[in-house]
């Protein structure tokens, strides 16, 4: 029996911004896709996850929003998962974090993204980013 990996049941397509992207671009982003977070990259070498609550944190604390660029607001804290770990694997993670989605990762570079429908439900989830 062929154990399930995360390469098998992910989502290609992520959103993701560049690390110099300015946070009202980053608001405009969510709100467009309507997703509450992207991802950070560096070329397409992940660097952290920006979510909506750090924007409205950032806003709180008077950042200006057209100076404020993304890694100056990026969670580096980030957990991932790679494309070549089991789904179970993806599962323990967001479960002991309490994520409904993860980056996922080969070679260090952003290549999907894998949530809870993608791994409860194989194959149905349809294409979208990190929120």
């Amino acid at each position: 029996m062929d154990i399930l990996v995360v390469r098998d049941v992910m989502t290609g397509a992520s959103i993701h911004v560049d690390r110099q992207a300015p946070m009202v671009d980053i608001a405009r982003l969510m709100r467009e896709h309507g997703i509450d977070d992207v991802l950070v990259t560096d070329e397409d070498k992940l660097l952290g996850v920006v979510n909506a609550r750090d924007l409205v944190l950032a806003l709180a604390d008077d950042l200006d929003p057209h100076n404020t660029i993304a890694e100056d607001l990026v969670k580096q804290d980030v957990v991932a998962v790679h494309a070549d770990d089991g789904v179970s694997e993806a599962m323990r993670l967001m479960r002991s974090h309490a994520l409904h989605r993860l980056p996922v990762l080969e070679a260090e570079r952003v290549v999907g993204v894998v949530t809870w429908i993608d791994v409860d439900q194989p194959g149905g989830g349809a294409p979208r980013g990190v929120g």
